[in-house]
């Protein structure tokens, strides 16, 4: 039988997604410039949460608000900056923030990398 639409791994059912890359597909975020967005879980699917990863080009940045929602944000390679209230803290490898709800952010990444947000 052929696969009219392609085919991919990703498994999507009530209480669990596997999601492989294959199954990736690249989005924009409103003021967010120079980087590719992948949202791998969101309410939309019926979680109680969202999950996306952002890979920056160089000088890629987003910036937004978290409203009522609170973001967990990794950065899972390179580096980058975060302004939280006017006060700018430098992120590598590894290193996370917490941003709370009702925190405007910008994320600034003077090189390639990619973070990941719960």
């Amino acid at each position: 039988m052929s696969q009219l639409f392609g085919h991919t791994r990703d498994t999507v059912n009530q209480r669990y997604a596997l999601r492989t890359p294959e199954g990736y597909v690249p989005s924009c975020l409103p003021a967010w410039r120079n980087c590719t967005v992948v949202i791998h879980i969101s309410p939309g699917m019926g979680a109680k949460f969202a999950q996306w990863q952002v890979t920056f080009a160089p000088n890629g940045q987003g910036r937004g608000t978290t409203v009522a929602n609170e973001y967990v944000v990794y950065l899972l390679e390179g580096r980058c900056s975060v302004v939280l209230s006017g006060k700018t803290n430098a992120l590598t490898a590894g290193s996370f923030v917490y941003l709370p709800p009702d925190t405007e952010f910008h994320f600034k990444q003077p090189s390639a990398g990619r973070l990941t947000s719960l």
